[in-house]
């Protein structure tokens, strides 16, 4: 370890090394993970599901991130405390440049049916079951933890970003579980887009709250043919449409890791990301024509309105014909010249 980052820090080798070598994403072309080690700081992807962030990211020129899901097994829970508080002295040791999270929505979806939480009981409302309320307290566990997680980011100036779909109640939450003061340092912003520009079916409007420079960026829905809607079950792939959705586009992926590794220094040559440049547009000028030409001269109206017909004449021929009818009823049934 002599010469590199971790010269004279053994306990921080020890740590790392202590994770299973599946729980490890490589940079292309480093030969095994204690090389990759060397190599410098990593990234810390939490809720990292299929990865696509992390190995975007390794091609940006990240060496190496260590990956934490539960569905990978039980000793990757982010709710065991004894995994927090090493991922905490981890975090606060500088051994990660960035981190990634994308909690899992569960109790703090807006999709739930009837909804277990409302604007007056934002924590759950009265008459839920047993079985709900431990999962809306499991859901502020994680909440309270990735909270922790970014004020350590914060305070060792690692880059991070944290997920949650746009309406989500992650975002919501009062009191000890509010993101009010993270947001009032100014340097956290809301990174907004509709996952449909990246390419996919659905609509997914998702919130990524982040202190990189993709903060206050938006970029969100302009097609013109109804998504697929994240309800119910897809016949086609044996599995609910909210679960398919779950990982993001690749280009999305492409684009965080770009901005995350600029902001890193892994790409200090490269100019910011401006979402603008990575969508499906030829142009910057999203939503317009890729050479408007110039500004069409308005001409000054002339002539009397009156002298404008305004319906169609197959209106004006049915208005007439309705009219006749109601003549010959009046006369028949009132008496002729009721209507004089």
């Amino acid at each position: 370890m002599r010469g590199t980052w971790l010269e004279g820090r053994e306990e921080l080798w020890a740590a790392l090394t202590s994770f299973k070598r599946s729980q490890f994403v490589l940079q292309e072309g480093v030969e095994d993970l204690d090389s990759a080690l060397l190599k410098g700081p990593g990234l810390l992807d939490l809720f990292s599901g299929k990865r696509g962030f992390a190995q975007a990211f390794a091609k940006m020129g990240c060496s190496w991130a260590l990956c934490f899901d539960l569905k990978h097994g039980e000793d990757e829970n982010l709710l065991e405390p004894n995994l927090q508080a090493r991922l905490k002295s981890l975090l606060g040791s500088r051994c990660f440049i960035a981190m990634a999270a994308s909690p899992v929505c569960a109790s703090f979806s807006t999709a739930i049916t009837p909804p277990w939480r409302m604007k007056i009981w934002p924590r759950g409302k009265p008459g839920l079951t047993e079985e709900q309320l431990e999962k809306i307290r499991l859901g502020h566990e994680q909440l309270a933890f990735t909270l922790e997680l970014v004020r350590v980011c914060l305070k060792h100036g690692v880059i991070f970003w944290i997920e949650n779909p746009e309406q989500s109640w992650f975002w919501k939450i009062d009191k000890e579980l509010s993101w009010d003061d993270i947001l009032a340092r100014g340097d956290v912003g809301d990174f907004r887009v509709d996952q449909c520009v990246f390419g996919t079916p659905w609509r997914k409007r998702t919130r990524f709250r982040t202190n990189s420079h993709l903060r206050d960026q938006k970029q969100l829905c302009r097609c013109t043919k109804p998504h697929v809607k994240l309800r119910g079950r897809s016949k086609q792939h044996g599995m609910n449409f909210t679960k398919l959705a779950e990982s993001y586009p690749r280009k999305l992926c492409s684009v965080l890791a770009a901005a995350v590794a600029i902001d890193c220094g892994l790409k200090a040559d490269c100019r910011d990301v401006s979402v603008s440049d990575c969508v499906f547009c030829n142009n910057k000028r999203i939503g317009e024509a890729s050479n408007p030409g110039p500004r069409r001269r308005q001409m000054p109206r002339d002539g009397d309105i009156d002298d404008i017909q305004l319906l169609e004449p197959q209106t004006v021929k049915m208005r007439s014909k309705l009219w006749d009818a109601f003549n010959i009823w009046i006369n028949e049934n009132i008496g002729e010249g009721a209507l004089n």
